[in-house]
């Protein structure tokens, strides 16, 4: 009799532990199948809620930029003149004209082309800005922006930040009024002379190469224009990497006009 207790005993346990195990492994299952719901209407979620988001975005801005658009600029530019014994840091007036490609990427290539005009002197190191009655080059500059720009759209208006290399073209010719043979700015060269050196520092020890920031501001205007305000800066990589520091850098604020050219 004791036996069969015992028997019954151990057959009694191990019937319970097989139906605890099992209790076990079907509440894991459950649990397993709830996360993977809960996990899945999660995802869904914040899919649905990123492509609303995504959609209130776009259609929060009335700005519609194309995936490439035109820009011109009026820009007043000051170019910095460390010189005290030739003119004063002159303002330039500059036109530039552009392109904003890849619009609908969250970087924009810019690239633009900027002219403006001044006139020049050889001090016998350096070319430096002149006054008129002093001058003895006409210069022709021709500035070329290489940007990679970040637009921010707001509700009427657009916010542009970027960077990038800029390359000054310059051209030298003797100014009205002077000749060749006169008196330079050495002992020994004339105004010829002065007007070749003047061209050779233009593209001598990087003077030509200028990394620059930019930011702009612009609002709606009529249909498919926008207009607002530009800031630039020009660090000069020559004089920085020959010991002028900040010699020669530019800084122009203007206005800013940008077409949609091409929808997207």
């Amino acid at each position: 009799m004791k036996d069969k207790k015992s028997l019954f005993s151990k057959l009694l346990i191990l019937f319970l532990l097989s139906v605890l195990s099992s209790q076990l492994t079907a509440q894991s299952q459950d649990s397993s199948v709830i996360q993977e719901a809960h996990g899945s209407e999660t995802g869904q979620t914040v899919s649905d809620d990123t492509s609303s988001e995504s959609k209130s975005t776009a259609a929060y801005s009335d700005i519609n930029l194309g995936k490439w658009d035109f820009f011109f600029t009026l820009d007043p530019c000051i170019y910095m003149n460390a010189d005290d014994k030739s003119a004063p840091s002159p303002i330039m007036f500059s036109g530039g004209l552009g392109f904003d490609f890849f619009n609908d990427k969250a970087v924009s290539f810019q690239p633009k082309l900027s002219f403006f005009t001044n006139y020049f002197l050889w001090n016998g190191n350096n070319a430096r800005p002149a006054e008129v009655e002093n001058r003895t080059a006409q210069v022709l500059n021709f500035l070329i922006d290489l940007d990679a720009v970040h637009t921010w759209l707001f509700k009427n208006s657009a916010l542009q930040a970027g960077g990038g290399i800029s390359v000054l073209a310059r051209f030298a010719f003797l100014a009205n009024g002077v000749n060749s043979s006169d008196s330079g700015g050495t002992d020994t060269s004339t105004a010829g002379d002065d007007v070749s050196s003047i061209n050779s520092w233009f593209y001598s020890n990087l003077n030509f190469l200028y990394p620059n920031l930019n930011i702009s501001w612009m609002r709606k205007m009529e249909s498919q224009w926008i207009a607002g305000f530009e800031g630039r800066f020009y660090f000069p990589l020559g004089a920085l990497t020959d010991g002028r520091g900040f010699d020669t850098m530019m800084i122009s604020l203007g206005v800013k006009v940008q077409k949609n050219f091409k929808g997207r």
